[in-house]
């Protein structure tokens, strides 16, 4: 589930993917060094993350309910398209070290490049990693 794009965790530290250059090997950072996938691993998502993407912590809903995240986007419709003027909230709750879009019914999102793949599906853009 890896794309051009996302943010991974290499020998050297957190680095941007920007090459998928075969089954096993990746092309990360603005030198875009290989690195095998094997050495390679996922950005565990954190509070910290989070609000450095634009989140806001808000209310949270009820006590099951850990933390609670909002982010203003543009959500596209069932064919793809930008509605015009949907400018609306993505909610993001942490519940059993897990977080989900309240939105949206799909499974636990625990990692950065889970978040950035979700995030541009529903909306047909990239969020904005600060690492």
């Amino acid at each position: 589930e890896l794309r051009i794009g996302n943010w991974i965790n290499t020998i050297e530290g957190p680095a941007q993917v920007k090459e998928i250059t075969d089954y096993e090997r990746l092309a990360v950072g603005t030198d875009k060094r290989v690195v095998d996938l094997q050495t390679a691993g996922p950005i565990r998502l954190t509070k910290k993350i989070l609000l450095s993407c634009g989140f806001m912590t808000v209310a949270a809903k009820n006590d099951s309910v850990t933390n609670r995240y909002s982010i203003k986007t543009f959500v596209r419709d069932e064919n793809g398209c930008e509605r015009y003027g949907s400018c609306k909230n993505l909610y993001l709750t942490e519940q059993w070290g897990a977080h989900f879009f309240e939105q949206f019914k799909r499974g636990p999102i625990n990692f950065v490049h889970q978040l950035q793949n979700l995030y541009f599906a529903l909306t047909g853009q990239e969020l904005e990693i600060n690492l």
